[in-house]
């Protein structure tokens, strides 16, 4: 508070001094109107108002610069602490075999990575193939927790070519020197020259679309893996990363600038992940006072946490073409999607090798810039389910919208009054995993008033 008065009596004393400036500017114009002052003096008087303004900004300038050297820029022992010891390269030289015991054999680590990788992936070398989603069941989910839609001309916006006007954009908005694909080529080679790169995709990709696949360099991912927690032995604990060419990112990229312009529409208010212009800090705050209102009226709220089990890597392919059906996307942007996930290839990058090939035949790819608004469109009929079910909940009305729960891309927040031993919950996510093929976690449920956690049950 005391930083604010300074700074308030700061800013008064700068405008008073340029209000000053300004009034003797002022006078000297006037007295040029009625004839006392002549050319010569009008032109001085403007010189020095135009001095007497610089020497003040500047001497601001220097004021701020002096005060945050001296009170927020003063280096502290955290900025010079050491790094830790996470952010250095860890070869993976042990591997957890199914049977439980742990194997440090090259050839046991390549090829339990790759099983463990090809399975999540629907690669059909390394997983028995589960059963199609139901096409009826799909479709009678898909009506009746699919509310909001394009209209026809959002429907015909996002329908259109891609130009290379969007390409080059993409282009240019890209960090130039991030990780490139397989073939080596980073966005700093692009930026030498994109508006004629973007000409020159533009056509390829049309062509790419008039035959419905992609170039097989186009198509291979390499996959990083980055550790997350627990076990390194253990290859679950490990975030897959796809390297894509940038050329196939650059489109990915325009036609996710595209999505993001309409996904606000079709995305309900409490879901904040990978909207424009939503945060995750509007859940915060809010379930903050959702826990200060519940303390101050001494009534008890709970909370079950809902998580999906490697959300992004079993996103069912003709679940999320339906979904978008459904929302009324037009069939040539669809068509564009699909032709970013028809017949992929994805090698595995252990140890600075690459492994054999694998198949996936299912997940969006994190990496790639359209993933996560693809899985945030494909999560939000069972977001629809959740909200819609009955019997619990605590119907506060905030904007006009009433919140059963929120929602940050694959995790969600359910509240209620009672506790959640009823199948309140299991009904909606059960008929979703049969619609999707899709699998979620219940993690814990939490009572606002004593913090308490119950071990939640795998659905």
């Amino acid at each position: 508070r005391t930083l604010q008065k300074l700074h308030t009596r700061l800013r008064s004393r700068y405008t008073q001094e340029l209000a000053n400036i300004n009034t003797r500017l002022k006078t000297a114009i006037d007295a040029h109107t009625h004839g006392s002052l002549d050319d010569i003096g009008l032109e001085q008087a403007r010189s020095v108002h135009h001095t007497e303004t610089q020497q003040l900004l500047q001497h601001k300038s220097d004021a701020n610069f002096d005060f945050h050297s001296t009170n927020t820029e003063t280096s502290s022992s955290h900025f010079f602490r050491r790094p830790v010891t996470k952010l250095y390269h860890i070869p993976i030289n042990r591997i957890e075999l199914p049977t439980g015991e742990v194997s440090d054999n090259p050839m046991d680590i390549h090829l339990g990575f790759e099983e463990h990788w090809g399975t999540i992936m629907g690669d059909p070398t390394h997983h028995t193939p589960t059963a199609p989603p139901c096409v009826e069941a799909q479709r009678a989910f898909l009506q009746t927790n699919v509310t909001r839609k394009l209209d026809a001309s959002q429907q015909e916006y996002m329908d259109s070519d891609v130009t290379p006007h969007e390409l080059s954009a993409a282009i240019k908005h890209m960090a130039p020197h991030k990780s490139p694909g397989p073939d080596g080529f980073p966005a700093a080679f692009f930026q030498i020259a994109p508006d004629h790169f973007a000409i020159c995709l533009a056509a390829v990709f049309q062509e790419r679309l008039r035959k419905g696949i992609m170039l097989p360099y186009q198509r291979n991912a390499a996959v990083t893996l980055l550790f997350k927690a627990g076990k390194r032995a253990r290859p679950g604990n490990y975030r897959p990363i796809a390297l894509i060419p940038v050329e196939v990112k650059v489109l990915s990229k325009a036609l996710a600038c595209r999505l993001s312009s309409v996904l606000g529409n079709l995305i309900h208010p409490s879901q904040t992940g990978f909207v424009k212009g939503r945060s995750i800090q509007d859940h915060i705050h809010f379930v903050r006072d959702l826990q200060h209102w519940c303390t101050d009226r001494d009534e008890h709220c709970f909370a079950a946490f809902l998580d999906f089990q490697k959300a992004f890597d079993r996103v069912n392919w003709s679940y999320l073409w339906a979904t978008m059906t459904n929302m009324n996307f037009g069939p040539k942007y669809i068509q564009w999607v699909q032709l970013l996930y028809t017949s992929p290839t994805a090698q595995l990058i252990l140890n600075g090798q690459l492994s054999n090939l694998l198949y996936p035949t299912r997940g969006v790819r994190q990496g790639d810039p359209l993933s996560a608004q693809l899985f945030v469109l494909s999560v939000e009929p069972l977001g629809e389910a959740l909200r819609q079910a009955t019997g619990y909940g605590i119907q506060l009305k905030v904007f006009g919208v009433y919140y059963r729960g929120l929602t940050n891309c694959n995790d969600s927040t359910i509240f209620s009054q009672f506790t959640f031993d009823s199948n309140w919950s299991t009904r909606a996510i059960r008929y979703y995993r049969y619609c999707t093929v899709q699998q979620y976690v219940q993690y814990c449920t939490v009572p606002y008033l004593s913090i308490q956690c119950w071990n939640g049950t795998r659905l």
